[in-house]
């Protein structure tokens, strides 16, 4: 996952695409000259996909970027991607449990879904109340844990202003 070579996911709201316009009409143009009608074999869907791929980062320009096209703006990373990635590790006071096939991991006697992304890696469960659990992957907080509902809430970063 990219989580463990410091790439941060970043979440919209459900059903808020108005959060991430850019890609939300990127997928739709996509959609709409790749597969709207879908093509008569495997060979020439990815004929589509190539033909938009290449118009899209070669020919067409993108007002975002100035009227130039992708190719003209991308430089590659200065990070090289690593050899081997390193296990994740937490600290002590942190239980773990790894997801299994199921989707599911335990804490206790909660079963948390994590989901099919998870299958086989190893999550974190840190009580940070009697009520609450942060569940972690590597250093990402996933969300919170209720503790008598078993019900998992959305993580928010409270801000406390000091005078």
């Amino acid at each position: 996952m990219v989580v463990e070579i410091g790439i941060r996911p970043e979440r919209i709201e459900p059903g808020k695409p108005s959060q991430n316009g850019r890609h939300e009409r990127m997928h739709r143009t996509l959609k709409e000259e790749t597969a709207l009608p879908p093509r008569s074999s495997l060979d020439a869907q990815q004929t589509a996909f190539d033909s938009f791929r290449e118009e899209f980062n070669k020919v067409r320009p993108h007002e975002a970027l100035g009227f130039l096209t992708p190719a003209k703006v991308y430089k590659s990373s200065k990070r090289t991607f690593p050899k081997k990635i390193l296990e994740v590790a937490y600290p002590t006071h942190i239980v773990t449990d790894k997801v299994h096939e199921s989707g599911f991991a335990q804490y206790g006697p909660h079963r948390v879904f994590f989901g099919n992304p998870f299958i086989g890696e190893v999550v974190g469960f840190e009580e940070i109340s009697d009520r609450h659990c942060r569940l972690y992957f590597a250093d990402a907080i996933l969300g919170i844990l209720d503790l008598y509902t078993s019900k998992v809430l959305k993580y928010q970063r409270l801000l406390y202003r000091i005078d």
